[in-house]
């Protein structure tokens, strides 16, 4: 018994440090139709830290993220809940003050975590064909879910693509 309790906790320790990710192949359509498209806001960059290291060095973890410490200034919240336009954001990735950022993350309130290798949607915001699609996708589910729209809704991609086709009731 004994045995077996120390390889239950051996294989949940491993997986918790080795920092495992759980594998979501989804389309930002399909995330998003299942009705649990967590926290996405769009904001400014205020400050961004990292821990003192010598020579402000950033030191990456071994997943690939960093430990790193932002206030932001929420420019459009698409879904979820948001306290306040301030908030902080714990940092897996770099981000540079003055520039916008799309952020895809768990919680609410005026406290959030993204970035790392885990997360596979959180970007700059670009002049990029694809990014100005993604928010205007955002921005077309956010209305539909807000004002409670029923209906059959098409979704195309920068290219006109028809990506998704979907009902709302």
């Amino acid at each position: 018994m004994k045995i077996l309790i120390s390889i239950f906790l051996t294989i949940g320790v491993l997986n918790s440090s080795l920092g495992c990710c759980i594998e979501d192949n989804r389309g930002l359509t399909e995330m998003l139709f299942q009705g649990k498209p967590r926290t996405v806001f769009t904001c400014k960059v205020l400050t961004f830290s990292t821990p003192n290291y010598p020579g402000n060095m950033v030191v990456q973890n071994s997943d690939g993220s960093i430990d790193g410490k932002a206030t932001v200034e929420i420019i459009t919240i698409y879904f979820g809940k948001v306290d306040t336009n301030i908030v902080t954001l714990r940092a897996g990735s770099n981000l540079t003050v003055g520039k916008l950022y799309l952020i895809y993350t768990s919680g609410n309130g005026n406290n959030f975590s993204f970035g790392g290798s885990c997360d596979r949607w959180s970007k700059q915001i670009t002049d990029d064909p694809e990014v100005t699609n993604e928010l205007l996708i955002l921005k077309q589910f956010s209305c539909i879910f807000e004002n409670k729209k029923s209906g059959k809704f098409v979704f195309r991609n920068h290219k006109n693509i028809i990506i998704s086709r979907g009902q709302f009731k």
